[in-house]
């Protein structure tokens, strides 16, 4: 391990690694098999990466158990827990994308009253022409406040060489009314696409979690099987709460991964007696 690096940026090196390296696997998933996202991901994560060394451990035993057994389904098993939780990071900076603050929108509406106050001056003045103030809003909303801000702006600008010196108008109002209406209109054009943007990252999420359930589905499936009679299987794999796929109209249960797929250990069993018959 490089010196300095923190575990936080491993931690984020691991996700980012395995994202990208399934991402086609993750946009390959149908739309229909997609199980519904109904657990506490950082925990479940936390709860698999944590098992799975007791796993490892027993690889002499499933080595002898089960000849033909894939252990490259531990490493799948590791980086699709890291894509999880990447995803979930994704999802969760998505989700909480930052907008103006009260206090922004308060100043920005307060420095509209008053430079309409000052620009209403103006026109009965005879200096600015009355018709350049029809197009304010006057409403509440990011993109309104920043397009009467801009007209407002715009006005005192043009009219600046009359203004300056003859009228109280500070000059650093306008330059901070020109600073918010730009901020207003970024905060408001990141709003309008943020949906969109939460909802593709929680799809992504949830296709993460579903190729993670059922690769822990496959090994803790193993792993109980292969420890039923020393009665620790539970503990080495925890059981982890499945949701039903997005199209399913079965009814929702509690039930474990074991239970959710009992012909996995009918398949283990044979494999397990055809091995002890060689």
């Amino acid at each position: 391990m490089t010196q300095g690096r923190t575990e936080a940026s491993l931690q984020r090196g691991h996700g980012e690694g395995a994202y990208k390296e399934l991402l086609p696997e993750l946009d390959a998933l149908d739309e229909g098999e997609l199980l519904e996202l109904n657990a506490d991901v950082q925990a479940v994560v936390a709860t698999v990466l944590g098992s799975l060394p007791r796993v490892l451990s027993l690889r002499p035993v499933l080595e002898d158990v089960f000849r033909a057994f894939d252990f490259e389904q531990f490493t799948r098993l590791r980086k699709l827990a890291w894509c999880l939780r990447h995803t979930h990071t994704l999802y969760l900076g998505m989700s909480r994308v930052k907008e103006c603050s009260p206090e922004v929108l308060s100043e920005g509406s307060a420095l509209r009253r008053s430079l309409l106050e000052d620009a209403r001056t103006l026109v009965r003045r005879g200096i600015v022409d009355e018709a350049r103030l029809g197009n304010l809003v006057r409403r509440k909303g990011y993109r309104n406040l920043a397009t009467d801000l801009d007209i407002l702006v715009n006005v005192f600008r043009d009219n600046w060489e009359r203004i300056e010196g003859k009228y109280a108008i500070p000059a650093n109002e306008i330059r901070r009314a020109a600073e918010l209406g730009e901020l207003l209109v970024y905060a408001g054009s990141r709003r309008v696409k943020q949906p969109q943007a939460v909802a593709r990252a929680a799809d992504r999420r949830s296709r993460a979690f579903t190729l993670f359930i059922r690769e822990y589905d496959d090994v803790r499936a193993t792993v109980l099987y292969l420890r039923r009679k020393k009665g620790d299987g539970e503990e080495i794999t925890p059981p982890l709460y499945i949701g039903r796929p997005r199209g399913s109209k079965a009814k929702a249960s509690n039930d474990t991964a074991l239970e959710h797929e009992p012909v996995k250990i009918e398949q283990l069993s044979a494999a397990a007696t055809a091995v002890a018959g060689e």
